[in-house]
């Protein structure tokens, strides 16, 4: 559990080749499908996509992924947009190269 809360976590690992930053914002904006491009290496190729399957059991989704150029992070949180009364989906997303530099900004400290 969480703190005291009823608060719970849900962690999944897998042994993927990992996103980039682009492949990251695709993956958790909305509209987007892979599995029409006939890869056989994409999520949801088994059944729910990415966003249908987490966002049935959880009401926010945490990404943490690394590929060889680059790590991001990426939140996809129903809390967020409720707190927030937004009217548009809003996907926070951080991708920093592995020197630390921001891609496309400067250096994390």
């Amino acid at each position: 559990g969480g703190g005291g809360g009823g608060e719970r976590l849900l962690a999944v690992e897998d042994d993927g080749s990992g996103c980039d930053p682009e492949r990251l914002k695709l993956m958790l904006g909305m509209g987007f499908c892979a599995k029409d491009k006939g890869d056989g290496a994409t999520i949801g190729r088994y059944g729910n996509g990415f966003k249908s399957g987490t966002m049935r059991v959880a009401k926010d989704v945490l990404v943490f992924t690394k590929e060889a150029g680059s790590r991001s992070v990426g939140m996809l949180s129903q809390m967020l947009q409720e707190r927030l009364h937004a009217e548009e989906v809003s996907v926070p997303i951080v991708s920093w190269d592995k020197e630390g530099r921001a891609v496309g900004g400067k250096r994390f400290e």
